[in-house]
């Protein structure tokens, strides 16, 4: 029996390396966009009044996918606030389309869950900016 030579042993290394990295992307894209396609499925089961525990108990908390240096958890993140009317305000935003960049998603990825005194008030993009007044927060320009 011959043996291969140090280079061919080097390459076939590395040929099976990179075999395995794509391997792995692809698995890790997958899953990423079933997370996604799950996200905007339940969004579809939200209804006006239910409680924040109820909104987490269908979009889910915690990790979706953790690879490399991509973390990506739901609620992506939320904000609590206080009106002058003393209402306590949570905004809840969950990543519902993929981000361009894949390590961090950004406003234009994430829909807003918005719960006053623990309720479901209302949910997306357009209904802060319908609400812009009485929230006198700013939206991002993309989003205007």
């Amino acid at each position: 029996m011959t043996a291969l030579p140090r280079s061919a042993v080097t390459l076939s290394s590395i040929l099976v390396l990179a075999a395995l990295t794509a391997c792995s992307s692809r698995h890790y894209f997958a899953i990423y966009r079933e997370a996604i396609a799950e996200n905007q499925g339940n969004l579809q089961q939200l209804e006006l009044g239910m409680t924040a525990a109820t909104v987490r108990s269908i979009l889910g908390e915690g990790e979706i996918v953790r690879y490399k240096k991509i973390y990506l958890v739901d609620p992506w993140r939320s904000e609590s606030f206080f009106l002058v009317d003393g209402t306590d305000v949570l905004l809840l935003f969950y990543v519902t389309q993929p981000p361009r960049k894949f390590y961090r998603a950004e406003d234009r990825d994430l829909t807003p869950i918005v719960l006053e005194h623990d309720k479901v008030v209302g949910w997306g993009w357009s209904y802060l900016r319908r609400n812009y007044e009485r929230y006198r927060f700013s939206v991002p320009r993309e989003q205007l």
